[in-house]
């Protein structure tokens, strides 16, 4: 993989393809070494060569033969700062989760705990957290959601305010 930052510029100019996407495809590849308490992570990731541009990644930490390493405020190849992390939040693998406030709401319609994975990817080699979807209970954990997401006093059913 990626030796140091000088071959990360020298593989983009043999390629003709900018350094941040071959950054980005070798980071995702290899995963990152990490003092975090995390199997994986979802982060904002602002590189310091285009921090105008920030990215948006989710990671597989505990990674040990990574060139890279991550914590809470930035990251390195093989030592030398490519970036800096902000918004780090465990990726639990949930059902769904709210972005926005509440005005956007992401679905995660493949666990992890039932992928067996493409080779390259991390999540077979990671236990899951989350919890098997019982058929006939998509219905019962969505509602959940729009229950989270609904302020006091709005019916569940139409969205108007429910009477004193």
């Amino acid at each position: 993989m990626l030796e140091s930052v000088s071959h990360l510029e020298e593989v983009a100019r043999e390629w003709k393809i900018n350094r941040e996407d071959v950054l980005l495809l070798a980071l995702n590849s290899c995963g990152a070494r990490s003092p975090l308490d995390k199997p994986r992570m979802r982060f904002r990731l602002e590189l310091d060569s285009r921090p105008a541009d920030p990215s948006y990644l989710i990671l597989s930490l505990g990674r040990e033969d990574s060139p890279f390493e991550i914590d809470e405020h930035e990251l390195r190849l093989h030592g030398e700062r490519v970036g800096t992390v902000a918004g780090i939040e465990d990726d639990d693998a949930v059902l769904g989760y709210w972005r926005n406030g509440t005005k956007m709401l992401t679905l995660n319609s493949n666990q992890r705990s039932q992928c067996t994975g493409c080779t390259f990817c991390p999540n077979t080699l990671e236990g899951a957290s989350d919890p098997a979807i019982r058929v006939g209970h998509l219905d019962t954990q969505v509602t959940q959601l729009g229950e989270e997401a609904r302020p006091p006093g709005l019916s569940p059913r139409c969205r108007t305010r429910a009477s004193p």
